[in-house]
């Protein structure tokens, strides 16, 4: 009888000191359209995910006029980084942060080309989309609009709109329903992003330089034609653009039947 007494008194004790958990707080971005949003990365201990969010040089040492001690001339970038790229921010030095790249290549870059992947969930278009500079219809910014394919940085939302960084450091407001937070359509931004940012850099090229860089540009909307083609946003680009004749196409690459 005490046995069992003893028994109850413990499961009561144990009971009363039980602390109620507060319930989980909803994601900043559940509201936003096409599934979950890709989080920043993870970055081992020491390091800092972050993202490159412009085109950006990579430099051995921080100072862009070094000098390379074997050859006595300036010292060139050693890599050359896309927007919406993933990589680890080690440390700060003036106007400079010393990045790790993903194939683990250590080097250094503007601290403008840098954003911090803390509290930042990656984002997509998939149509031309207006743009609010305060979250609110009235705060319409005319003639400026995000476009399709876009790589956005989604930092945080109100109401029933994001505040996103479009380029560069440059931040504005998109309605939630407008931003695709699905993984797979967000990496098929970023191929179209790379591909785009190609295209930019072809204008002054000639010769052997053009015919390498549309090389580039070719194979890299191939491969997101080849990866991404059944996402929503290849296929409404394909529909606006449509591939060029000599891409081969579903029918084309089946071999055909025999008998």
């Amino acid at each position: 009888m005490r046995a069992l007494s003893a028994l109850a008194i413990a499961i009561l004790v144990n009971a009363c000191s039980e602390q109620p958990t507060t319930p989980a707080q909803p994601d900043a971005t559940a509201a936003l359209a096409g599934g979950t949003a890709p989080a920043g990365p993870a970055a081992p201990a020491g390091e800092e995910a972050a993202f490159i969010v412009t085109s950006a040089a990579v430099y051995r040492l921080p100072d862009e006029k070094a000098v390379d001690p074997k050859t006595n001339k300036p010292e060139r970038a050693f890599a050359y980084l896309q927007r919406g790229e993933s990589i680890s921010a080690l440390k700060q030095e003036g106007d400079w942060t010393q990045i790790k790249t993903n194939d683990d290549k250590v080097g250094w870059t503007k601290n403008a080309n840098v954003l911090l992947a803390e509290g930042i969930n990656l984002a997509t278009v998939i149509d031309e989309v207006k743009t609010f500079s305060q979250p609110g219809f009235t705060y319409l910014v005319a003639g400026k609009t995000i476009t399709p394919g876009s790589v956005l940085f989604v930092s945080k939302t109100k109401d029933t709109f994001s505040e996103v960084n479009y380029v560069g450091a440059y931040k504005t407001w998109v309605l939630n329903d407008k931003l695709i937070v699905d993984a797979r359509e967000v990496e098929a931004a970023r191929l179209v992003s790379r591909a785009k940012s190609l295209e930019k850099g072809n204008e002054g090229k000639s010769g052997k330089d053009k015919e390498e860089n549309d090389k580039k540009i070719k194979e890299t909307w191939d491969l997101a034609r080849e990866q991404f083609g059944d996402t929503r946003l290849m296929t409404a680009l394909n529909a606006a653009v449509p591939a060029p004749a000599d891409a081969p196409t579903e029918a084309a690459a089946a071999p055909a039947e025999t008998h």
